[in-house]
């Protein structure tokens, strides 16, 4: 979803935008009938200044000829000055090239440092096992779980194993991995079987499931048959980890220079040509959650928080946000997504109903009053 809606060019601009005071940024902006990722004007003295920036959040590294067509439609536009800014580098053709014509070329990624004393000295050994999916009955097909780490967390503990009792997913991971771990788990029973250990090597096993078991999706109603549980599990070195918190950071490195700086992710305000309006739906990028605009209040947009995973729960709710907060938003247009969205919005304006006459929902009604 953060690919689609262009989070890359966004964090660039914010960037910009936050070394630049009084800078303003634009995205997917036009000059001279030429398209451009990212527009930064901002103005010093008497003088304005226009930056125009290519992003590439490729696998591959920007080649030479790619350098070479932006030094054109750079000059074309009139910039002052000129950036590249890659996510997998650049070749050494292409910085030859952008020297000559001084263009900046800037490589930025993500990363998650651990601050200082958060790795214990104790080194254990962990069974790292994770469910993939699910057969479905009489076939192959391969029925998965999200690759969302927060929603497939949900997933594991909340769909059932329909025809299985009261199980759900979560139990039968955990005697499966009593009987895969080369040493004893605390609370899982034991019991034998042909099952291979687990070892520093992946492997993948399918567990079979009682006849005529059916799964269930969280806020689905649809009962999928499925014969095979898919697993991957492997042991791995790990050192205990201290609580701490550890923010996202971006390292923002200079490729001509070799020279790199540090970004806070929390500090970068990224913002999104959005005005919110009624009876449309909306996604945060930053936080991957996804909401609905009811209507417009004096105090701001009421929206309904449809679609968010925290802490392992699925999380539903309604704010109010200020008009000045709109651009942190970006409407969904696609109208598979919106179907999905529009079932997930009746179930919480049903769960709205259902506590309308609580003294907490009528405090908040007076609070947010007209």
């Amino acid at each position: 979803m953060h690919k689609k809606w262009k989070k890359f060019e966004q964090v660039v601009a914010a960037i910009h935008v936050a070394e630049n005071s009084g800078a303003t940024a634009t995205w997917n902006d036009h000059i001279n009938g030429r398209q451009f990722d990212v527009v930064i004007r901002f103005k010093f003295q008497f003088y304005e200044y226009l930056t125009l920036i290519e992003c590439r959040d490729e696998q591959r590294r920007v080649e030479a000829g790619d350098v070479d067509a932006f030094v054109t439609k750079s000059r074309d536009a009139g910039a002052n000055k000129a950036i590249i800014v890659s996510s997998a580098g650049f070749q050494s053709g292409a910085k030859t090239i952008a020297d000559r014509h001084n263009i900046e070329l800037y490589t930025l990624t993500e990363i998650h440092d651990m601050p200082e004393g958060a790795l214990a000295d104790t080194l254990v050994s962990v069974l790292v096992l994770v469910p993939d999916g699910f057969w479905k009955t009489g076939t192959r097909e391969v029925i998965y779980l999200s690759k969302n780490p927060k929603q497939r967390e949900f997933e594991i503990n909340n769909i059932p194993l329909i025809g299985m009792g009261p199980l759900k997913l979560i139990d039968i991971l955990k005697p499966y991995s009593q009987l895969i771990a080369p040493f004893d788990i605390p609370g899982a029973p034991k019991f034998g079987g042909d099952f291979p250990l687990a070892t520093k090597v992946p492997q993948r096993k399918a567990i079979t499931l009682q006849l005529n078991t059916k799964i269930r999706f969280p806020n689905s109603s649809t009962e999928i048959p499925v014969s095979h549980v898919l697993l991957t599990y492997w042991m791995q070195d790990a050192r205990v980890i201290q609580p701490s918190f550890a923010p996202t950071q971006y390292q923002y490195k200079n490729e001509r220079t070799d020279k790199s700086t540090t970004i806070d992710a929390s500090k970068l305000k990224l913002q999104y040509e959005t005005k919110v309006e009624p009876g449309k739906f909306y996604l945060d990028p930053q936080t991957n959650y996804f909401y609905y605009c009811e209507s417009i209040k004096k105090k701001g947009a009421l929206l309904y928080l449809i679609y968010s995973y925290q802490n392992g729960q699925f999380v539903q709710g309604k704010a109010i946000v200020p008009e000045s907060e709109d651009n942190t938003f970006v409407e969904i247009t696609d109208r598979v997504e919106i179907e999905k969205m529009n079932i997930l919005y009746l179930q919480v304006k049903e769960k709205d109903k259902q506590f309308a006459d609580t003294p907490e929902a009528k405090a908040w009604a007076e609070d947010t009053a007209e």
